[in-house]
């Protein structure tokens, strides 16, 4: 009875010589519900097993074996795990372990890759766990019989119920079982990119064309069990595609089959030079907080209730080249709009927009100016509300407005306007009011596209007056507010100054009509006149000054806070701020 007992277990955990086969499909270990009591038959047959130092290292070998590690419904869904299988087998090439293994680092020193072992995340490692237990339980049992006769009882019921617990510890949630999967597609990508010069391959479907993925790899488990939801279609533009990868693969934001240009070309210049989402993600990946940008995504989760997602309601699994793995909307943009706002990641990137960082490392020269550079999220040379060249369609087709002719790409110096002197560094823009029902895109802000409000900007000092240089992206009605500063007094009391449009401030581009509309609206401190050659559309570039007299002069100021009214779609926007004496 041992010896069959041995010769079962012996099959079962075999390295894949020979493998268990459902549903056509080979296995590299026999199915979850049959393995859970053959593993009890051999804690059986060690029991009763009176030489004992035999079934000690085979139970050993059991419990330590990688495929114990791997989640049943993998297993069940053919989904092969150990790298090392033959092609003959399983329809692939061999690889090296070692290469697929080990930590990879990724160009422009990014944080390292978390490595997967035979197809079981970093953070869980039940075979060492398991081997450790029955390491310990066997020591005990063996001295048990040369010691206390009772404490081979006890090594009895720690057996049987580790046994009893492995079904339940092996359990992984569909989103960690995602995330393997994930993690072991990107070790393929950075194989291929050490035998490619760094780059990355065209599609994932090239990975498994060179051997480096199965067949079923770069696919959600979730999709493979077709369970409820898992569905890996969404309403964007996809990296799966005819002669790119096939349905139900991850999206791959590396892609080069898909065509960028294509989708944007209403919105370019008549010559552009064509570019893929490659391309594109190729400038990110280069920038500051390229850590953020993910690899791979997963729309496959949508049943499940996670946080951060943006303003809609998918589930995407994001996978980044840092390794980290995080929930987000359709829009994986809009959880870091502190850090970068979504149009400095749009196909402006390709056309000189610059930043991160979005200011200079110089300091304001006078202790009057203030310091704005950690709200600072643009530099204004190039469109930044908008992420790509031109605005608006046929007659109407123009450039997307910036203010190049104020900056003219000098930063990080003082300007004479009006009578003052001001610290020019970046531009501080707030998020307005999405747009609403009978509101084209050309009137409101299409989605969320930067932070509702910047706050703590130093102040510590008193003054008798403050003054700032502001406008609008979008416009609203006259007597609207669009937002507030918030000056914060050493004993916490509060002054909120309005922003009101119409009355001090206004969209920073008008074309003629709108001028003539507004032209009882505050004079700009600035303004510069843009033909219809240069830009597509006859137009005037404005800038506002707006002044503030301090309540509580002899109380020192501590902190200022810039905030958005989300019910107004004029977004307001910052260039510099002064406190006078």
């Amino acid at each position: 009875m041992k010896t069959e007992i041995r010769k079962i277990l012996a099959t079962c955990f075999r390295q894949p010589a020979r493998r268990a086969t459902l549903a056509g499909r080979p296995q590299n270990a026999i199915a979850s519900p049959h393995r859970k009591w053959l593993i009890l038959l051999g804690i059986g047959g060690f029991l009763s097993d009176l030489e004992g130092e035999k079934n000690k290292n085979l139970f050993l070998a059991c419990f330590s074996h990688p495929t114990i590690c791997v989640p049943p419904s993998s297993l069940a869904e053919g989904v092969a795990h150990s790298p090392t299988q033959s092609n003959e087998n399983n329809h692939r090439t061999p690889f090296s372990r070692q290469a697929l293994s080990r930590n990879d680092v990724v160009e422009k020193g990014s944080a390292r890759v978390p490595r997967a072992i035979d197809g079981v995340s970093p953070a869980i490692s039940l075979n060492h766990l398991l081997h450790y237990l029955a390491s310990e339980v066997c020591k005990t049992k063996f001295a048990a019989r040369r010691r206390k006769p009772h404490a081979s009882g006890v090594c009895w019921m720690l057996l049987i119920l580790s046994a009893l617990a492995l079904p339940a510890l092996g359990e992984v949630s569909p989103t960690l079982a995602c995330d393997r999967e994930m993690r072991k597609t990107f070790e393929s990508i950075q194989a291929w990119r050490r035998s490619h010069n760094g780059e990355y391959p065209a599609r994932l479907a090239d990975l498994k064309l060179a051997g480096l993925l199965p067949r079923d790899g770069a696919i959600c488990p979730e999709v493979l069990r077709e369970s409820p939801g898992a569905s890996a279609t969404h309403g964007g533009v996809s990296s799966r595609a005819d002669s790119a990868d096939p349905p139900g693969t991850y999206e791959y934001e590396m892609s080069a089959k898909v065509d960028q240009y294509e989708n944007d070309k209403l919105y370019l210049p008549l010559g552009a030079t064509p570019y893929t989402r490659q391309d594109l993600k190729a400038v990110l990946l280069r920038r500051p907080f390229f850590e953020q940008v993910p690899i791979l995504r997963c729309s496959s989760h949508r049943e499940v209730e996670s946080e951060g997602r943006g303003d809609d309601k998918s589930a995407f699994r994001n996978m980044t080249v840092a390794g980290k793995i995080y929930w987000s909307g359709f829009y994986w943009e809009q959880l870091w709009l502190d850090d970068v706002p979504l149009c400095a990641r749009g196909a402006n990137v390709l056309f000189g927009l610059k930043g991160p960082p979005f200011y200079t490392d110089r300091v304001p020269a006078s202790p009057q100016m203030l310091d704005l550079r950690k709200w600072d999220c643009a530099f204004g040379d190039q469109p930044w509300w908008w992420d790509l060249p031109m605005f608006q369609e046929q007659t109407e087709r123009q450039r997307a407005a910036d203010l190049q002719p104020f900056f003219q790409e000098n930063h990080g110096h003082v300007l004479a306007l009006d009578g003052a002197d001001w610290w020019l560094d970046g531009l501080v823009q707030l998020q307005g009011r999405v747009k609403q029902k009978g509101e084209t895109l050309y009137e409101a802000p299409g989605l969320l596209a930067f932070s509702w409000e910047k706050t703590g900007a130093a102040v510590g000092r008193k003054f008798a007056r403050a003054t700032w240089l502001q406008g609008t992206v979008w416009s609203a009605n006259a007597g609207e507010t669009v937002g507030w500063l918030v000056w914060h007094y050493q004993n916490a009391d509060t002054s909120r100054v309005p922003i009101i449009y119409g009355t001090n401030t206004a969209r920073f581009w008008a074309e003629p009509a709108q001028a003539e509309l507004e032209r009882n609206s505050p004079k700009p401190v600035w303004s510069f006149h843009q033909t219809q050659e240069a830009v597509g559309r006859e137009r005037w570039l404005r800038i506002y000054r707006q002044e503030w007299t301090n309540p509580q002069p002899e109380m020192e100021v501590a902190s200022l806070d810039f905030v958005s009214n989300p019910q107004c779609r004029a977004a307001p926007f910052l260039i510099a701020v002064d406190v006078l004496p």
